[in-house]
């Protein structure tokens, strides 16, 4: 579509945006797979497709461990507030219809 921009630029990720499913409900979150199928095909940049930064859930794990979930909580569920992931960058999954994220 001709409304997004050429320049990659313009379109960013903050790094600040990342959260963890589940964790505004105030308790750790209890799953261990969380999974998506796509219905539509996802291939223009920031149209729909599932973003995430490459080996995180390791570095969370380590704060989890360092901190304790409480302290976790409250210094990462307000988006203002969460850790910034300056090293690392994100990824976007382009996918077609049906593919398994």
């Amino acid at each position: 579509p001709d409304t997004i921009p050429n320049d990659k630029q313009q379109y960013k990720e903050d790094n600040q945006s990342w959260h963890i499913d589940g964790l505004e409900m105030g308790h750790m979150p209890q799953f261990s797979v969380l999974c998506g199928i796509a219905l539509s095909q996802q291939r223009i940049p920031f149209c729909g497709q599932f973003t995430y930064w490459p080996s995180t859930h390791y570095e969370i794990q380590k704060l989890l461990i360092k901190d304790g979930f409480q302290t976790f909580r409250q210094g990462n569920h307000p988006p203002s507030k969460r850790h910034i992931w300056n090293d690392i960058e994100y990824e976007q999954c382009n996918v077609d219809v049906g593919d398994i994220v």
